[in-house]
């Protein structure tokens, strides 16, 4: 008999993902080496790559290790096979993309759960298909299914039997909204295109990424990059930024070259699709003091500019902060606020949205139409049919290491 699908619903800082961690006993004092002590609710967080062990070297041992340490091994293994993992065997799981990283931290949960699985905004960078066929599996496989997910409506519909109510309010006096309201004037502004000329990259031999990637993009407008998990759009993104050497061919913007290595971000921001990568800087406020940093902008204008920037993020409270002690959607959002400060002409945001609600991912659609009003140009990385509806703009869609302008 088919599993139930539980939704928790609420928006951000409504307490959700502390009523899923409880109800996976991930806190508990009692939770021992092997889990709750109770029973086998096992938590996914939306910090996918942190549900990795960390000791298997490839797609392949990770799994295993995981159908040796649980009872549900011979089930595990005909999820990951439809579900396209056991293609991935000899890959490293922290080369994979991040909705590949996402299958593969939910797949190995599945093999040591009892009871079911708690997911937490861990299926908002999966495909829309592959996430249908994920918790069709699951819910084949267990009794209940706990979901808390902004996008939950774009995918699962009427397969949510029980909808809970949203827990109290905790942090929302702590965290603003998003607002358009934003320092957009010290932009770098560009009339020149950004042209990607016969880009190929691989990250091992014979395995191609990009292949003879050409492109001429204008700014002043928002294209929507598209693609399934593990297409190269992630890829693509670094290499257009300085973070990655294509093997063939080059990046410009007018007679300015990207030189790969040599001051990444400094033409094209990037903002990481995993927050934690980005960030490294001891407070909210030195992390966008890094990206608002002018030599000729005086330091009081420069300190205007982090305060408006962390306004316009909901983050003035928590200037004084380390980042990585906030919750993942609050260092989401600080990624976010330090990459739109940077100024640059050219931004690109991998996969914005992740673990922020509809006024929030409303309000950051705002924003990024007022980049480009601004004079910037923005490239954007989404598996949200929602987000893509309220930006509007041209496409660009990455199929088989190709990219084609819709």
């Amino acid at each position: 008999m088919p599993g139930t699908l539980i939704s928790l619903e609420g928006p951000n800082f409504s307490g959700r993902s502390a009523a899923l961690r409880d109800l996976a006993s991930v806190d508990a004092p009692s939770r021992t080496a092997d889990g709750p002590s109770s029973r086998r609710l096992i938590y996914v967080p939306p910090e996918v790559h942190n549900a990795l062990s960390g000791l298997a070297s490839t797609v392949d041992a990770e799994l295993r290790l995981h159908a040796r340490a649980g009872i549900a091994g011979p089930a595990m293994w005909n999820i990951a096979e439809e579900l396209g993992l056991l293609a991935l065997d000899r890959r490293n799981p922290f080369d994979l993309s991040g909705g590949q990283q996402a299958l593969l931290a939910v797949v190995s949960a599945s093999a040591i759960a009892d009871e079911g699985i708690a997911l937490d905004c861990c299926l908002e960078q999966v495909d829309r298909p592959l996430r249908h066929r994920l918790l069709q599996s699951l819910l084949q496989r267990f009794p209940l299914i706990y979901l808390a997910d902004n996008r939950a409506n774009e995918f699962v519909g009427a397969q949510i039997l029980t909808r809970c109510p949203p827990p109290p309010i905790q942090d929302s006096a702590t965290f603003g909204p998003i607002s358009s309201v934003a320092p957009l004037n010290a932009l770098v502004s560009s009339e020149q295109d950004l042209v990607l000329d016969n880009i190929s990259f691989q990250y091992a031999r014979d395995i191609p990424v990009l292949r003879d990637v050409s492109a001429r993009l204008s700014p002043g407008r928002i294209y929507v990059l598209e693609g399934t998990n593990g297409s190269g759009k992630s890829t693509l993104a670094k290499v257009l930024c300085g973070a990655l050497r294509p093997n063939t061919g080059r990046v410009s913007i007018g007679h300015t070259l990207v030189r790969p290595w040599r001051e990444p971000g400094r033409i094209v921001g990037y903002h990481f699709q995993n927050p934690d990568t980005q960030l490294f800087a001891p407070s909210v406020e030195a992390e966008l003091a890094l990206s608002t940093r002018r030599r000729d902008e005086p330091p009081e204008s420069a300190e205007r500019s982090v305060r408006a920037w962390a306004n316009a993020f909901g983050l003035g409270k928590v200037l004084q902060e380390h980042p990585l002690d906030l919750p993942y959607v609050a260092r989401k959002r600080v990624a976010l606020a330090a990459s739109f400060a940077m100024g640059r002409s050219w931004l690109i945001l991998d996969e914005p949205t992740l673990g922020q609600d509809d006024p929030t991912m409303t309000g950051l659609a705002e924003l990024a139409r007022a980049y480009t009003k601004a004079g910037g140009g923005v490239i954007i990385i989404t598996h949200s049919t929602a987000f893509r509806d309220l930006l509007g703009g041209s496409t660009l869609r990455l199929a088989e290491g190709s990219l084609a302008i819709v």
